[in-house]
């Protein structure tokens, strides 16, 4: 298992920014990718035009897409 960081931002925003982040373990980076996209986030419940950063454990951000909100 790998261990991912994410930060739910406006679009186009900097992590620093971020309306909500957490932590999550996964086997790979397309099933964080998945998981943090539907992730349940509160804080963010209704917003449009939000996106996800994925950062791999040494800080790195290794993908960023769109938030589809809680599934």
């Amino acid at each position: 298992m790998v261990f991912f960081a994410y930060h739910i931002v406006p679009r186009g925003g900097h992590m620093r920014r971020a309306l909500e982040s957490g932590s999550c373990t996964a086997p790979d980076v397309e099933l964080a990718k998945r998981h943090v996209q539907t992730v349940p986030a509160p804080s963010v419940a209704g917003k449009s035009g939000l996106e996800v950063i994925l950062q791999n454990s040494e800080g790195a951000e290794v993908w960023r897409g769109p938030y589809l909100g809680h599934a």
